[in-house]
């Protein structure tokens, strides 16, 4: 089956699906906080992480339970580095995908909470998996205390916040790597764990994963400077005096930056023996992520 927007449209029902169902075990603990969790993911989203660990894991024939149980992880902890970004102290936006963001639909108490309690239960969902052996869920919780800590989100978003318009573009590289491709890594990262590759099979999923991060990277850039707010759903024009890669080298320049980064990606996965025809599937997903406009 050739890759399309319906096939990622359909995937994002059905994990929200389970999703949901994840969450709702957490309806007896404090109300407050399991009301602002419950907005947090009814809000939406693109739900790209957690395809891509189901999309690509499909490559390698991995337990698809044991996927969609990843997937909750990567989105239950990326939307927690989301809620804490926005805060008035980090980027402070008010709204996200259209909507209120956590601090103003409930306070910024609450939306540090929400945050914190994501991110534990993302943790807890790895443990409790009874589609993961414990020696992969021993690598695999390493790895996104690796991907979500002081050696990706955490590094990532402390640089953000003293980064400036006139930071070298090598900097701003490092950050992108630090604060989106990290979370990328984990993607696909724990598919090789998943299928016990070999450590320079693992060095061409982590390459794979950082060229994957400069992809959508610099389209969200480029987003900020030439989308529009219906369809992105969230306030643009807010970097303009930030490190955003989109002011810095302007438009044409993003676009070849984007055409290397795609045509290394395809070279990894090349040598990874994954199918020409999954490649052929692969470079749709890719031409997609460029092509988006929110």
């Amino acid at each position: 089956m050739r890759f399309n927007e319906k096939q990622l449209s359909q995937f994002k029902k059905s994990f929200e699906l389970k999703a949901s169902k994840e969450l709702q075990k957490l309806k007896n603990h404090e109300k407050n906080i399991y009301g602002s969790i419950q907005y947090s993911f009814s809000t939406g989203g693109k739900r790209l992480r957690p395809f891509l660990i189901y999309f690509f894991g499909s490559f390698f024939n991995l337990n698809k339970k044991a996927l969609i149980d990843m997937g909750i992880t990567v989105e239950l902890t990326h939307t927690y580095s989301l809620i804490h970004d926005d805060l008035p102290a980090m980027d402070d936006d008010d709204i996200r995908r259209g909507k209120p963001t956590i601090h103003k639909k409930f306070n910024e108490a609450t939306a540090i909470l929400c945050g914190d309690a994501l991110q534990v239960v993302a943790f807890h969902k790895i443990t409790k998996s009874a589609y993961i052996s414990d020696s992969h869920k021993v690598k695999i919780i390493d790895l996104l205390c690796q991907c979500s800590g002081l050696n990706g989100l955490i590094s990532g978003q402390s640089l953000d916040l003293n980064m400036t318009k006139s930071s070298p573009v090598i900097k701003i590289n490092k950050m992108q790597d630090l604060k989106t491709g990290a979370l990328f890594k984990f993607c696909f990262v724990s598919l090789g764990i998943l299928k016990n590759f070999n450590a320079k099979q693992i060095s061409h999923l982590e390459k794979l994963s950082f060229e994957f991060g400069k992809i959508f990277q610099i389209t969200d850039d480029l987003l900020d400077s030439h989308g529009s707010f219906e369809k992105v759903g969230k306030k643009l024009r807010k970097d303009v005096n930030k490190p955003n890669i989109a002011y810095k080298i302007g438009y044409e320049k993003c676009l070849k930056k984007i055409s290397i980064h795609k045509k290394n990606f395809i070279k990894y996965c090349g040598k990874l023996e994954i199918k020409n025809s999954d490649i052929i599937n692969i470079d749709l997903l890719l031409s997609y992520i460029i092509r988006r406009d929110f």
